[in-house]
C-alpha cells in the first residue's frame, strides 16, 4: 500500500544499536520502497548531523555540485569536507542502516538517534545535540523568515 504522502515528514526517536545501525521509521521506509529504492547515501552536514538522501535525490545533488566552478575554493572545500564524506548504505531486511564509523563519530551518535524528515531527505542526529541545537523556545525570527517567502 502506498504511504499517504510521499515524502518523509515527521520526526522519530531510535537507539543505535551495539553495532552502529539505526531503524529507519517504518513511515519513512514505505516512502523509500513506494518512491525511491532501499538505498540512503548518508554524509556529513553542517550542523553536526548526518543527512540522508535517497540515491536518486543524490544523483540531483551530484549533478548540481558537478556543475559549480572547481577553482573555486568554496566548492573545493565543500568536497573535501562533506561530499567525501558520503557513503551509499542498503536497509537490511529489519529496516536498519549501518552507521559508518566516522560517520558515526563526527554526528556524535552514541545510544539514542532523532530521524527527521525533510520531505525528500533525512537527517539523523545524536538526541543530546538536536536537543541543544534546535530547543523548543520562540521561534519569532523563523516565523519572520518564512512568512518572508510566503509559508
Amino acid at each position: 500500500m502506498a504511504p499517504l504522502i510521499d515524502r518523509f515528514i515527521g520526526h522519530h526517536v531510535y537507539s543505535l544499536d551495539s553495532k552502529g545501525r539505526v531503524s529507519i521509521p517504518s513511515d519513512f521506509r514505505d516512502v523509500l520502497v513506494e518512491r525511491y529504492d532501499e538505498r540512503l547515501v548518508l554524509m556529513k552536514h553542517y550542523d553536526r548531523c548526518l543527512v540522508a538522501y535517497p540515491l536518486e535525490e543524490w544523483q540531483k545533488l551530484d549533478e548540481k555540485i558537478s556543475a559549480l566552478p572547481a577553482s573555486d575554493p568554496m566548492v573545493t572545500r565543500y568536497l573535501r569536507s562533506y561530499y567525501s564524506s558520503a557513503k551509499v548504505c542498503e536497509l537490511d531486511k529489519q529496516g536498519r542502516v549501518l552507521v559508518p564509523p566516522a560517520l558515526k563519530s563526527y554526528a556524535g551518535l552514541s545510544r539514542d538517534a532523532v530521524i527527521i524528515g525533510l520531505s525528500n531527505k533525512l537527517e539523523i542526529w545524536d538526541s543530546e545535540t538536536w536537543k541543544k541545537e534546535n530547543p523548543e523556545e520562540d521561534n519569532t525570527a523563523v516565523r519572520g523568515a518564512m512568512a518572508a517567502y510566503g509559508i
